[in-house]
């Protein structure tokens, strides 16, 4: 296989070299080829500069000029990408890059994995808050009702996927922030992908940018899923 890992970043001047020279050190050490793609959503911190100064072989990066959202980043990152492999990876690194090492072994019979902090084998290091952990609870239940998508965690920033199905679904895709993962995945799976949840390992990382509010936006962007199906805009 050959990989590339699209990482969107919006003011992660501070958090994102630890996580490059962790991903630097990883492809050093495997025998496929990757390609890092930092896509910098209009960040206004100096992240490209900051990412830039410090030479990371691997590392691309490319900059939007205005704040569009994770998913609008995302979907440049897929546009860019030349693997045959995508892995949409968070910028904070709260999942190990060498948890791709047990998903390697599943690649010939899939389309596509999802990270998963809900299914056996996971290994919550450090844990999310209660109230997060609730509203992520009842996120699923929201999620699978309005929209059909029933892996029990979207929001993982760990997903790996077939890039000549990632570039159909980002095409279509309309929600650019809070349940873009959601959408995708519904996406993928009306394009007939193979997808599996698959365990990982997770920890919360501290100054997380999830606000307690963007539960509610994301219930907003659940029902446009919803919305844009029953219009017909999806195919």
């Amino acid at each position: 296989m050959d990989l590339t890992i699209v990482i969107p970043a919006y003011n992660e001047a501070k958090r994102l070299p630890a996580t490059l020279a962790k991903l630097e050190w990883y492809a050093r050490r495997v025998s496929f080829p990757i390609e890092i793609l930092v896509v910098d959503d209009g960040s206004v911190d100096g992240t490209k500069e900051v990412i830039e100064q410090r030479h990371f072989p691997h590392v691309q990066v490319h900059r939007l000029e205005m704040n569009a959202g994770k998913f609008t980043a995302f979907r440049k990152g897929v546009e860019l990408a030349k693997s045959d492999w995508i892995l949409l990876y968070d910028a904070d690194g709260a999942t190990p890059i060498t948890v791709l090492d047990q998903w390697l072994p599943q690649l010939e019979q899939v389309d596509g994995l999802i990270g998963s902090r809900q299914v056996a084998g996971s290994n919550i290091t450090v844990r999310q808050s209660l109230p997060r952990h609730v509203l992520g609870r009842w996120s699923y239940h929201i999620i699978r009702i309005f929209t059909g998508v029933t892996y029990r965690d979207t929001q993982c920033g760990f997903k790996l996927f077939r890039t000549s199905l990632a570039k159909k679904a980002v095409q279509q895709m309309h929600l650019t922030r809070f349940a873009g993962d959601v959408e995708l995945i519904y996406l993928l799976q009306l394009l007939g992908a193979r997808l599996k949840e698959m365990p990982v390992e997770w920890h919360d990382v501290p100054n997380s940018k999830v606000k307690l509010v963007d539960y509610f936006h994301s219930f907003v962007d659940i029902m446009r899923i919803r919305r844009n199906r029953k219009q017909g805009q999806y195919h």
